[in-house]
């Protein structure tokens, strides 16, 4: 898989998604939600059969390709395997991580409030061009897919 797939598909999932992956009230964003919404990382996993609930809040960086199992508990090895199943390379998490902390810095919002879905993706699209830029991808899917679309 290339960085220019890797990137649309993970931009594409949350531009046909059209909201972001949180649970109303929560400050935190997960790969999927219990009402079935998926973050950028977890949209391409879902699809794939790939997602474990014991993922959750595991952060996506080069740890979990460079450390011992016995290092990683069981939610970095599930993240990790399934990363590797997907396709991703070590050499990509980099990127990965980026589109992920895109999804989840345009999620945030006042304590207590959700952030309207409109706003996430002008926001999140202004973060996604920005990663696009340092990783010298063209955003094409920008244009490719209809907000509120069926994602995951």
């Amino acid at each position: 898989m290339t960085n220019q797939e890797l990137f649309d598909e993970c931009v594409g999932h949350v531009l046909r998604q059209g909201k972001p992956a949180i649970s109303s009230g929560s400050p935190f964003c997960y790969y999927q939600t219990a009402q079935g919404n998926c973050c950028a990382v977890g949209g391409p996993l879902v699809k794939r059969g790939l997602y474990r609930e014991e993922m959750e809040f595991n952060v996506i960086t080069s740890g979990l390709f460079t450390k011992s199992d016995l290092c990683l508990d069981e939610g970095e090895i599930l993240l990790r395997d399934a990363l590797t199943a997907w396709g991703v390379k070590p050499d990509q998490i980099p990127l990965l991580k980026q589109i992920q902390v895109a999804h989840d810095e345009a999620a945030k919002s006042e304590p207590g409030q959700d952030v309207a879905d409109d706003v996430f993706i002008t926001v999140f699209k202004g973060k996604a061009h920005l990663v696009s830029i340092a990783f010298e991808l063209n955003t094409l899917v920008f244009d490719t897919f209809n907000q509120g679309e069926p994602a995951c």
